[in-house]
């Protein structure tokens, strides 16, 4: 099953007040949880209608705090999948880790 992740903008540890909020909202979207520190927020599902859902509403907490011309970095992907075994590879694997078929590429998804 293919999995699509919603990249939603970078963390600024400079933040300002207003700042701060936009992130704050953005945080409340993501749902991806690394065990070390990353510095993207991020969204994954295997749903890509609801991944297009989570990009609009980034897309209106952007312009929001008047942040328009930064919702270019509102990105879908399609994670890298085996077309053989239906294994899931990570963005930089070329072959599938357990059957070692070439992954179907990632591709980005228009948000509309």
């Amino acid at each position: 099953m293919p999995r699509y992740w919603v990249s939603l903008g970078a963390e600024n540890p400079d933040a300002t007040k207003k700042e701060e909020k936009f992130e704050k909202e953005l945080e409340g979207l993501s749902n991806h949880v690394s065990g070390e520190y990353c510095s993207q927020y991020s969204y994954v599902t295997e749903d890509l209608e609801e991944a297009k859902e989570v990009a609009k509403k980034a897309v209106a907490i952007y312009k929001k705090y008047g942040f328009e011309h930064m919702t270019d970095s509102i990105i879908i992907t399609r994670q890298p999948e085996c077309p053989n075994c239906g294994k899931l590879g990570r963005f930089s694997d070329v072959y599938c880790p357990q059957c070692g078929t070439k992954l179907t590429p990632d591709e980005e998804i228009d948000l509309e």
